[in-house]
């Protein structure tokens, strides 16, 4: 697996989806960062299925203290324990659980395909897929080069959303499968670049190399949330299932002759 998995470098481009601008209050709702004080953008009251990806985070948050402490104590943590930690976590808040061990394990298989066969198995017809996998492999594009922050992703991302809402090509259930999965990679992709903010000013990897690991977690959680039988559970244990993954795939050993700075971090 991990072999195949390091494969996975040749070809992931991962974008971050999400921009901390501050827009309109009237037309972007404000979500506060536990680690600062200040204030970033990160939903979209014109989305209907938003609340899915604030959700998300909420059951997030919990799930990743417990990770946290486990690695502090135990070291890194393997698939099975970051979903058995989001399942105990899922049910204190009486969520389902029953499938969501599953779920994870398909989802992270998928990661060596850049997520584009579960997608192609998950989307309601071809239209939702074609424009989920150009979304998720434009995502990876733009984080794998480094030169794309939270705000620029946030933008991207409402910009999808604005032209899915505005098209006429798209049924209604067209619209809950695309925007369930936008707002969960919006909210995901804001969680882990919070998350990892000091880390990312502190340590020494290259800043592509956080970015990849964040949009790989982050597709992770929306594709968990739309696979069929799935919702806030089910990205919740994706999540952590990527989380893992992702550290696997971009390691903190220094690429071959990479002098990257990492200088971009958290881009306001």
């Amino acid at each position: 697996m991990k072999n195949n998995l390091n494969l996975l470098k040749l070809f992931i481009a991962v974008t971050l989806t999400i921009s901390i601008t501050s827009c309109d209050k009237e037309k972007t709702t404000e979500y506060q960062s536990d680690n600062s004080a200040k204030t970033v953008l990160v939903s979209n009251p014109n989305n209907p299925y938003d609340t899915l990806g604030a959700h998300h985070n909420e059951l997030m948050s919990e799930c990743f203290t417990l990770i946290q402490q486990y690695e502090n104590t135990y070291g890194n943590i393997t698939n099975y324990h970051a979903i058995t930690l989001a399942n105990r976590v899922l049910a204190e808040n009486d969520l389902d659980t029953s499938n969501t061990r599953d779920i994870a394990n398909t989802v992270g298989a998928s990661v060596n395909d850049n997520f584009h066969t579960v997608i192609n198995n998950s989307a309601p017809n071809q239209r939702c897929s074609l424009f989920t996998i150009a979304l998720v492999d434009s995502v990876y594009t733009r984080s794998r080069t480094g030169e794309y922050g939270y705000s620029d992703l946030y933008d991207y991302i409402i910009h999808k959303e604005t032209y899915v809402l505005g098209s006429i090509d798209y049924t209604t259930e067209d619209l809950r499968y695309i925007l369930s999965f936008t707002s969960v990679l919006r909210y995901s992709l804001y969680f882990w670049y919070d998350s990892f903010r000091g880390q990312m000013t502190l340590a020494k990897l290259p800043f592509w190399k956080w970015a990849c690991r964040i949009a790989v977690t982050a597709v992770c959680d929306a594709v968990g949330a739309t696979v069929p039988g799935g919702g806030a559970a089910t990205a919740v244990s994706a999540s952590s299932a990527g989380y893992n993954i992702a550290k696997d795939i971009f390691t903190d050993d220094p690429e071959p002759g990479d002098t990257t700075q990492n200088a971009k971090s958290w881009n306001m």
